[in-house]
């Protein structure tokens, strides 16, 4: 690692995460981005070898676009998707980039909720409100990981993002096993695997707050993040 200006989470900056995705070599050392790569390549490759069976949770944000390609070639026994049966709920551009780049051999897994609880919880303003609408998305994981059923279950999970990941293997209580490959990952480390792999990130980044925000459902955004980017919306929830 060369030098640091994104910070983690909750103290990072879009114009930060920008620069480092204009000049990415100015922060990361290629050769041990690569090193950190094959690590992660190794590691799962072994658990497929040894007959386990693995799950991808993708949602089409930055840190699951880095995971999936990351493990391009190693073919996994599930690859799933947790979200809304109404598209209405993203943004017309987020719709047309999940049209155009989510993987076939992804499957999609209904969010759970009802109109009346995402009217209620929409735009949260802090961690709790948040977690309303991660329980839902928690439990299709759950289901999902018993079903198939699944030794674990891949995220892109990173401390630098923000997330609490205790370890990169985790066991909860209630039984989800995730695999948290990227957790010690840096912000810029990110920023750079996403300009040398030449991933294409959705719309929803280069909006403003875009990395605060990431990609999800414009109920979980803020009032002036629909105003300026789904007036049409906007026009509606003010009746």
């Amino acid at each position: 690692m060369k030098k640091r200006i994104i910070g983690s989470n909750f103290h990072s900056k879009d114009e930060n995460w920008r620069k480092v995705l204009s000049n990415p070599w100015d922060y990361v050392n290629k050769a041990e981005l690569a090193l950190k790569e094959g690590v992660v390549r190794k590691k799962v490759k072994n658990a497929v070898d040894q007959g386990e069976a693995l799950g991808l949770a993708w949602s089409g944000g930055k840190d699951s676009l880095v995971l999936y390609e990351v493990l391009k070639g190693i073919r996994l026994a599930d690859y799933h998707f947790v979200t809304f049966k109404n598209k209405s709920l993203y943004f017309r551009e987020t719709r047309l980039w999940y049209a155009a780049h989510q993987p076939k051999e992804v499957v999609e897994l209904e969010m759970p909720m009802t109109i009346e609880q995402i009217r209620k919880g929409m735009f949260p303003r802090n961690a709790r409100a948040v977690k309303k609408w991660l329980e839902p998305k928690w439990k299709v994981l759950r289901e999902r990981q018993k079903e198939r059923p699944l030794d674990w279950t891949l995220m892109g999970r990173r401390i630098d993002d923000g997330n609490k990941v205790e370890s990169e293997w985790f066991k909860a209580k209630n039984g989800m096993k995730t695999w948290n490959p990227l957790r010690d990952w840096t912000n810029e480390e990110v920023a750079a695997y996403i300009v040398w792999k030449r991933i294409i990130l959705p719309p929803d980044y280069s909006f403003k707050d875009g990395f605060k925000y990431g990609v999800c459902a414009w109920p979980l955004t803020d009032e002036k993040t629909v105003k300026e980017r789904a007036p049409d919306i906007w026009e509606i929830l003010k009746k």
